[in-house]
């Protein structure tokens, strides 16, 4: 329960908890999830990052806040980073990329740029006609940055009982949730990764998790996972349950979750940064 105010670009910082149901992490994780753009925010949150704890982006870099060029950038020098799909990503490549078939391709790119995406093509538009940024060598509307970066993100990552992951994944349908990627400790090139990934009910990167507690456990490859995940945006105190812990609080308040061992605690850092259309259900 959280009992510390938020104040504008100040750190809240929770206790040390257990994690749910005696669940634990081989790697001392820092994981955040959905900056969209908040580059402050997100600036101010890996302050907090201890030396020895790797960082896990859990998706949805860019969109609605005017910095998602710069966290892009920072990622870019941090190679050691875990970078995972987030449905916006998922969106841009494949509104974007040369040679993607023409309906999936106009519909990506509606979607997207009706949901925060109008300002990443902008900001992308700029730097490419500016020279501040080259273009991807086989993708010639995307900057080379987040050709790089988009091709370092994988669907999902396992690491002991846990299962980072951008969306979620279904309980009853683990399997098609999962399917939609056939690798991943791959690098894909979009022809997996963004098909009409919105007509994919149990989409990894599109699948709300239940807003109330899962009952059942989510069991993936025959192994009980506490899922690590963001994408639907819930208060904080409403983001821990039993199966899963959610690092998307919403969008006046950014995140991070350290997980160490058998133990988590959460960081919170609030902002001003995300702009456009928050109530729409594509986060």
């Amino acid at each position: 329960m959280l009992h510390t105010p938020f104040h504008l670009g100040g750190v809240t910082r929770e206790p040390w908890r257990d994690l749910p149901n005696g669940r634990a992490a081989r790697t001392h994780w820092f994981a955040l999830s959905d900056p969209h753009g908040a580059s402050l925010a997100f600036s101010r949150l890996l302050e907090e990052r201890p030396v020895d704890a790797r960082l896990i982006v859990l998706g949805d870099i860019i969109d609605r806040g005017p910095g998602g060029l710069e966290i892009l950038r920072r990622l870019d020098a941090d190679k050691d980073a875990l970078l995972l799909h987030g449905n916006h990503e998922l969106l841009a490549w494949c509104a974007l990329r040369a040679k993607a078939h023409g309906w999936v391709q106009r519909e990506a790119f509606r979607i997207w740029t009706a949901h925060g995406g109008d300002l990443t093509l902008r900001q992308f538009r700029e730097e490419l006609a500016s020279g501040r940024e080259e273009p991807d060598p086989e993708h010639s509307e995307i900057p080379a940055i987040f050709g790089r970066i988009f091709r370092r993100m994988r669907p999902w990552h396992e690491d002991g009982d846990l299962f980072f992951v951008h969306g979620g994944v279904a309980p009853d349908h683990p399997e098609e949730s999962l399917a939609a990627f056939s690798d991943p400790a791959g690098t894909p090139d979009g022809a997996n990764a963004s098909e009409a990934t919105w007509d994919t009910p149990y989409h990894y990167a599109w699948y709300r998790q239940p807003k109330s507690p899962i009952r059942t456990p989510v069991v993936i490859q025959g192994k009980p996972r506490l899922l690590v995940h963001g994408h639907t945006p819930l208060p904080p105190d409403a983001c821990i349950t039993q199966q899963a812990i959610n690092v998307d609080v919403g969008y006046g308040i950014k995140s991070a979750v350290e997980i160490k061992g058998r133990q988590f605690r959460r960081w919170f850092v609030k902002t001003d940064e995300i702009i456009g259309n928050l109530d729409h259900p594509v986060s």
